[in-house]
């Protein structure tokens, strides 16, 4: 892969698309590899790689990725508004 325009590129979107693909074309995809990952509660390898257990609940949900990266940017819209007041810079 090549990025063209780097101003354009998303790379987060990128890796949601990627992390996903398996889930469309793989028959068993086993989040859950490692002594690390046996039950709901723990966290999993892509849990760490995501940074969130919601990216992995939601690719299980079905969710689409853009729907993943929509959410990831509601999210940063409601923090950047939290934490405007206390931004000096």
């Amino acid at each position: 892969m090549h990025v063209t325009d780097a101003a354009a590129y998303e790379p987060v979107r990128t890796g949601i698309h990627v992390i996903a693909a398996p889930l469309r074309t793989v028959e068993e995809v086993d989040w859950r590899e490692g002594d690390d990952c046996r039950s709901e509660d723990d966290v999993c390898w892509i849990d760490k790689l995501t940074g969130t257990k919601r990216t992995r609940q939601m690719l299980e949900d079905g969710e689409s990725p853009e729907a993943i990266v929509a959410a990831w940017r509601r999210e940063a819209r409601r923090f950047e508004v939290t934490t405007k007041r206390y931004r000096l810079y």
